[in-house]
């Protein structure tokens, strides 16, 4: 009888553990949005004063990388499903001509990706490794989830942004 009591607890506590896993926010927090100014892989000015107010999704990326690649298609059906919601790359580690090459082998040119060719907005941003996404709120506070992110935790993380 006792034992059959510490099992049934010892099933509770485990099934109240993983309900709170499932309801929590992918990624961390990690701090405030950075001001920064980047130039696009085609050129043009960009900086953080753009995001202000508005919330974004940072895909950070390396055109080299296959998982971001395989990545690509869960955030273009993000974008589809959320067309109001700004997603950016920041593409790192690479030549812009590898860097326009990525986007257009994964559909994603549409979208605005910085160039980071020194890995700069990287470091800003604590990022680690690729693929990984930053999410910043409007009050540009920031969520970072390192790695691959499923499209369950992109719409999650995507619902904190709004």
């Amino acid at each position: 009888m006792r034992k059959n009591i510490s099992r049934l607890i010892a099933m509770s506590t485990l099934a109240l553990l993983l309900a709170g896993c499932a309801a929590t926010l992918p990624g961390k927090d990690s701090g405030q949005l950075p001001e920064f100014s980047a130039q696009t892989i085609s050129g043009e000015n960009y900086s953080s004063v753009e995001l202000a107010d508005r919330g974004a999704l940072i895909w950070f990326w390396t055109p080299w990388c296959a998982i971001c690649a395989q990545e690509s298609a869960d955030i273009v059906a993000l974008t589809e499903a959320n067309p109001d919601l700004l997603v950016i790359g920041i593409a790192g580690y690479g030549s812009s001509e590898e860097m326009a090459a990525f986007t257009q082998r994964t559909n994603t040119a549409y979208l605005t990706h910085l160039n980071d060719e020194t890995g700069a907005l990287w470091s800003a941003f604590q990022v680690p490794i690729q693929p990984s996404l930053v999410a910043v709120n409007r009050q540009g506070e920031l969520r970072l989830n390192i790695g691959p992110t499923s499209a369950g935790d992109l719409q999650a993380l995507a619902d904190w942004v709004k």
